[in-house]
């Protein structure tokens, strides 16, 4: 049975992980490979304080690796991902 829900959680992530770097490269519409505070304004979920929360190294810049977070942030602490 873990294994089951292992290769499900496996699946899920993948697939998150290819919607985010789809939705990230249509933000980035510069193509710089970052995300401006104007270019992510774009998507309502990172606007205003989720972008400066985001935004770890305050560089009004997101990096893919910050952009990443973004759904760590909606998933509600488990056990697994606390």
């Amino acid at each position: 049975m873990k294994n089951v829900l292992f290769v499900t959680t496996l699946l899920a992530s993948a697939m998150a992980f290819a919607g985010d770097e789809q939705l990230f490269g249509q933000l980035d519409t510069d193509k710089s490979g970052t995300l401006s505070a104007d270019e992510a304004k774009a998507d309502a979920k990172l606007g205003g304080e989720m972008f400066a929360k985001l935004d770890v190294n305050q560089d009004g810049q997101l990096s893919t690796d910050e952009f990443k977070a973004m759904e760590q942030e909606s998933v509600p602490p488990t056990e697994d991902n606390k």
